[in-house]
């Protein structure tokens, strides 16, 4: 049996896979384009806790969730879907479960994509 690299991008797929197994029973808060707009302006920078590298990241975020007149093309937003309007009645960057699992399934991803210098 193959092992996993414990730091790798197999670790960030292992990671979602039990926790999207978890949003059988309750809400998710791993959104795609959302998560993945958000860790990616914390992972470029060089300080991820620095109060305006948080901001930036949540407007960068904003902007992938939610449509606006001039989001035209690309197909809709993550807000529009209809499984998500049911569920959130509000935008998800305000939860710190949205932070952490954008963190905990995009880092190693990140990570390991900085090592070969593909990002």
């Amino acid at each position: 049996m193959a092992r996993l690299n414990q730091n790798g991008p197999s670790n960030a797929y292992a990671n979602w896979l039990i926790y999207s197994g978890r949003g059988c029973n309750g809400l998710f808060l791993f959104f795609p384009s959302t998560s993945f707009a958000y860790q990616m302006e914390i992972h470029k920078s060089e300080n991820p806790a620095d109060e305006t590298v948080v901001s930036s990241a949540t407007n960068k975020a904003r902007k992938e969730w939610s449509s606006t007149e001039f989001s035209h093309g690309g197909g809709p937003k993550e807000s529009e879907s209809p499984e998500n309007q049911l569920c959130f009645y509000e935008e998800p960057m305000g939860d710190p479960e949205f932070v952490r699992l954008a963190q905990l399934i995009l880092d190693p991803i990140f990570k390991h994509a900085r090592e070969e210098k593909t990002l």
